[in-house]
């Protein structure tokens, strides 16, 4: 049997319980701390990493995302611009085929007026040409008997205004005496000078003064003025007023 003294015993027990407490207390207890921080930082290191996986995962979904949209609206764009350039190509082209309707509308507005003006001309020189032949001839031919007869149809012609001589008569009403302007293709003899006063103050309802001229361009007859108003009788005032007849047929016809 072991020859083990109790007393002995018992002092390596609490020697043993001493260096226990002692390697607890300033070995196993550090050692363990420094374990459980280690461990502390492995496993947030783990979860750091963890979530920087999770993060980067997160960050590439999102770029492949975003880059589908850039890329969806970059073919939207695409197609916006090629909508907008068939649509813009297709205004040019209507412009200028407006451009090109009007540009062929005004040229044939501009033809066919300046072939309505050439033959306004052209009739207008035929009337002309008519009358100016006319009036040569009748000057040529123009005697006494010419400036009778047409003196004579001015006079019938001052008889046949009466129903309108109203506005005449207005225009004078506030003379005591009308002077009256009368020219002439040939001198007035006496008695008809006479014939004439007799005519106009009927025709006026007034006494008249008679201011006389002659103008052998009227060719035959006379022509009268007083206030604003003008009767002409004479050859020349037919011929013109014959030549706008001519005219208006040649348009009409």
């Amino acid at each position: 049997m072991l020859n083990i003294k109790l007393s002995t015993l018992i002092f390596q027990i609490v020697n043993f319980l001493i260096l226990a407490a002692l390697l607890t207390k300033f070995l196993f207890r550090p050692v363990i701390r420094l374990l459980d921080e280690r461990a502390k930082r492995v496993t947030q290191a783990l979860d750091e990493a963890e979530t920087r996986e999770e993060e980067a995962k997160r960050i590439k979904e999102e770029y492949l995302k975003k880059l589908e949209e850039a890329k969806r609206e970059a073919q939207a764009l695409r197609e916006a611009a090629k909508e907008e350039a068939e649509r813009i190509r297709q205004e040019v082209i209507e412009q200028a085929r407006a451009e090109v309707q009007a540009m062929r509308a005004r040229a044939e507005e501009e033809i066919e007026r300046e072939r309505a003006e050439a033959i306004r001309r052209h009739r207008e020189e035929i009337a002309t040409l008519v009358t100016s032949m006319s009036a040569r001839m009748l000057t040529e031919v123009g005697d006494g008997r010419l400036q009778a007869i047409f003196f004579d149809a001015f006079l019938d012609r001052l008889a046949r205004m009466k129903g309108e001589s109203s506005k005449y008569r207005s225009a004078v009403k506030e003379m005591e005496v009308v002077p009256v302007e009368v020219t002439s293709a040939n001198s007035l003899s006496e008695a008809d000078l006479a014939r004439l006063k007799e005519a106009l103050s009927s025709f006026l309802d007034k006494d008249v003064r008679l201011e006389l001229h002659v103008d052998p361009s009227l060719i035959g007859g006379a022509m009268v003025r007083f206030g604003d108003y003008l009767i002409d009788g004479s050859l020349r005032g037919q011929l013109a007023r014959l030549r706008e007849g001519f005219v208006r047929e040649l348009e009409e016809g």
